[in-house]
């Protein structure tokens, strides 16, 4: 089969729908997602103040995926502190305590959210006072660029193969998302488009 035959034989085949592929995400996977989007500085995502401020900053940090039932739950190690410089001392209320953000795996807008957020933690007054801060701002970050991943893939496969064909990711449908003990398995229906 001459080269060109074979390179529209490939290109008929990738443009066709693809159908149902499976895909699953280990927890270890996750976690090096979360550590690369979230944790940017120095392996900490501040919620208020920097790696600069001794006195009033909430991080969190160590992040460790696993499964609670039905609900995809992301560990953490939290430290803050809401203290003002008296006397060349801070003072004020701190803690450091360990941190469960749990929701239910959702596909929207092209990347997996955890929806019906919950955070859960040891008994801390200080911390009561700073969960609604690191609720919505987890809400808001914690999530897998699905969509984005699965293009970005596609095109580092045919540059790595040489090929002059670009295929491009043309539809997406996630069927169904299944917390596992050890992994999230995801269902989805797929069309690629050679360009």
């Amino acid at each position: 089969m001459r080269r060109g035959s074979l390179l529209l034989a490939l290109a008929l085949v990738l443009a066709a729908p693809a159908g149902a592929v499976e895909l699953t995400l280990t927890y270890g996977a996750l976690e090096r997602v979360i550590w690369a989007r979230l944790l940017t500085q120095g392996g900490r995502y501040y919620l208020e103040g920097s790696s600069t401020d001794d006195c009033r900053y909430a991080f969190v940090q160590e992040p460790k995926v696993s499964a609670q039932g039905s609900r995809l739950a992301v560990r953490f190690v939290f430290s803050g502190r809401a203290a003002a410089r008296v006397a060349g001392r801070c003072v004020g209320p701190g803690d450091t305590l360990e941190v469960t953000a749990s929701g239910l795996p959702r596909y929207e807008a092209g990347e997996i959210r955890l929806a019906d957020l919950r955070l859960s933690a040891p008994e801390s007054a200080y911390f009561k006072l700073v969960v609604p801060l690191l609720q919505s701002r987890l809400r808001e970050r914690l999530s897998y660029p699905l969509r984005a991943e699965l293009e970005q893939a596609l095109s580092a496969a045919a540059v790595a193969a040489g090929s002059p064909l670009r295929p491009r990711l043309s539809a997406l449908t996630v069927r169904s998302l299944l917390v596992e003990p050890h992994q999230l398995r995801v269902s989805v229906d797929l069309s690629l488009a050679v360009e």
